[in-house]
């Protein structure tokens, strides 16, 4: 192996010091860089320079440089092209340094990060609210689906669900749901599924026939899917009690809202006690029922005495009253 002199070696160990000492300064005197690279991501709804573009050596330019206004944002989960003619432009319009270096592609592409609700977590939102609209039964949910949902822009996030309804929370059920972030509404989806609902229903215990007043012997409860049966079924057997049936009823069968009636106190054309008061006088007067009532309706009376038709409300048995 052929071996270098002393003098040869310490030449070239000169050397390499010279060349270290020379690259460390031309790495102190590193000019001034703007770099925007081929692809960025940002959070916000607009775009400035600082979101898309490595910038050092600029302190003194740093607040004008990093506020260079790019432009609109893409959507959440979206992207947009900028220009890099545009991002020259711009710059230019700055007082940069004439050692300063400035690498911008043709084009940028900018993508906007975002985050979403699953709709699994709609339908478990969704689950949580029956729970305090249906807590008599047991309800299953079926045939889920969730539209208008998608990305949205990243951030404190916030998802509501609206309650607006006036009628059941089972059957065909539809809702809105209001997903905001950082106290922006950002979407509004909709939500709709199939709910079967399972609760007490007023039954008849036997048959019964039309104009039957009803007594708590004659209704029971039982365990009815609401969601299969007519609007107006009947929940609370309280609700029954005293009440005249319209129509004929089958053992088992669910009762109705529609099936009921108050009996009347008073049948039309029959004579009815009057009794008029205004909080300080009491008259009583007889008069000619105009038709039949039950307690607490409002009816049409002949006063016999002066033979004017007045309104009056059915407190008991052939007993109406009016005030003045």
């Amino acid at each position: 192996m052929r071996r270098l002199s002393a003098h040869k070696l310490a030449v070239m160990l000169t050397s390499l010091a010279v060349f270290s000492a020379l690259a460390a300064g031309a790495a102190i005197a590193k000019g001034p860089e703007i770099r925007v690279p081929s692809e960025a991501w940002v959070q916000e709804d607009s775009v400035f320079l600082r979101d898309v573009a490595v910038i050092s050596g600029l302190d003194s330019l740093s607040h004008e440089i990093n506020e260079v206004y790019l432009g609109r944002a893409p959507a959440p989960g979206k992207r947009r092209s900028l220009r890099g003619a545009m991002i020259q432009a711009k710059l230019d319009r700055l007082d940069l340094p004439e050692n300063a270096v400035v690498e911008i592609p043709s084009r940028v592409k900018v993508h906007r990060s975002f985050q979403e609700v699953d709709d699994q977590d709609f339908e478990d939102m969704l689950i949580d609210f029956l729970n305090d609209k249906l807590p008599l039964g047991h309800f299953e949910v079926s045939r889920f689906q969730v539209r208008g949902n998608g990305p949205v822009a990243e951030g404190y996030l916030d998802v509501v669900l609206e309650d607006s309804r006036s009628d059941d929370y089972y059957g065909q059920l539809s809702l809105k749901g209001v997903i905001s972030v950082d106290g922006n509404m950002e979407r509004r989806v909709s939500i709709a599924a199939w709910v079967d609902y399972e609760a007490p229903v007023v039954v008849a215990t036997r048959k019964l026939d039309r104009m039957d007043v009803l007594t708590a012997g004659d209704v029971t409860v039982e365990m009815r899917n609401l969601s299969r049966l007519p609007d107006g079924v009947v929940t609370d057997p309280k609700e029954v009690r005293g009440m005249r049936l319209r129509q004929d009823m089958d053992a088992g069968e669910h009762m109705l809202s529609r099936m009921l009636e108050k009996p009347p106190l008073v049948e039309r054309g029959e004579d009815v006690t009057i009794m008029a008061e205004n909080g300080v006088l009491s008259i009583t007067a007889i008069g000619l029922a105009k038709e039949s009532g039950g307690l607490g309706d409002a009816i049409e009376v002949e006063n016999k005495m002066s033979e004017k038709i007045i309104t009056c409300r059915v407190t008991g048995p052939a007993q109406v009253e009016v005030r003045f």
